[in-house]
């Protein structure tokens, strides 16, 4: 899996919901902000700030990002009170050149710091590892599910079907490393597409072989389906960046791939199925165009 936060920043803000809470107007940054669910501004006022956690828990916000001036003390009140609402709010503050109202309290529950003056690749920066304690909380609890701590008669039948599959797994893997190489170098064929479509099919009967698995078949099989039936001839150029998403599915799901019947890093499989099923949907929105009307934004 490439480590660039940048081809994986929209998977992880589309489903999450923004707001600024600042006197920057952050137009210049329009193209970051729009990958999220949802991004509201709301600017700084005695009587916004009286209002700042209702907002927050009835707009169902995920990422603050806030000036820090001289309402720090009663943001960090609003923030540390929201604590016994099981809401978790990941806070980026804002520091402006001539900033003077630096409050520690508020600078130490913060997940982050963006000063003045930053670009589109700091901000996009910031948002993603705020987002990363998520991961982390994730991956510690996928940890905890590892095959080698499941002693039981359970395991032993996955073991014995992961056994059997290990093998052409790893042939899959070398031909899925080859179309991602493929793409990142721009080639787009219908021999191409028809490949990864054949391949996704295998992939799906691999997975209908076990009664634990097979729930997660339907999900390449379609996959295979919608592959099938691209014709590359009807693909419209502004939607041409969805093959770059397709790339990086194509690379998830070899990670997943190896991790599950290889590394054997999680046995369960629902550790990838949701991510896998969203992320195949958002690459093949993009490239059939279909627009997310719940990016609209009212203001309360």
């Amino acid at each position: 899996m490439i480590l660039d936060f940048k081809k994986y920043f929209s998977y992880a803000v589309r489903d999450k919901n923004l707001l600024i809470y600042s006197n920057l107007s952050f137009k210049k940054n329009e193209s970051v902000l729009t990958s999220f669910k949802t991004h509201t501004h709301v600017n700084i006022s005695s009587v916004s700030i009286d209002d700042l956690k209702n907002h927050i828990l009835t707009k169902d916000i995920d990422v603050l990002l806030i000036d820090l001036n001289e309402n720090s003390s009663q943001v960090y009140d609003i923030l540390s009170s929201m604590s016994s609402t099981n809401k978790k709010v990941h806070v980026i503050l804002y520091i402006k050149l001539n900033c003077k109202n630096l409050y520690p309290p508020l600078v130490n529950i913060c997940e982050g710091v963006l000063a003045e003056p930053f670009d589109d690749d700091v901000l996009m920066y910031k948002l993603f590892t705020s987002l990363s304690f998520d991961n982390a909380i994730n991956s510690v609890a996928n940890a905890q599910n590892s095959i080698v701590n499941i002693q039981n008669e359970s395991c032993n039948m996955i073991d014995n079907y992961l056994d059997t599959y290990e093998g052409e797994i790893l042939f899959l893997s070398e031909a899925l490393k080859e179309y991602v190489a493929r793409l990142d170098s721009g080639e787009l064929s219908q021999e191409l597409i028809d490949s990864i479509s054949i391949d996704m099919d295998k992939v799906s009967k691999v997975f209908s072989h076990h009664f634990y698995t097979k729930e997660v078949s339907p999900i390449f099989r379609d996959f295979f389906v919608y592959l099938n039936k691209l014709d590359l001839k009807s693909i419209d150029l502004k939607n041409i960046e969805g093959f770059d998403y397709l790339a990086r599915v194509i690379e998830d799901i070899n990670s997943y791939l190896i991790e599950y019947f290889v590394d054997r890093v999680f046995s369960d499989i629902h550790v990838f199925k949701d991510s896998l099923y969203n992320s195949i949907k958002f690459m093949e929105n993009r490239l059939d165009s279909v627009s997310d009307t719940s990016s609209e934004l009212e203001f309360f």
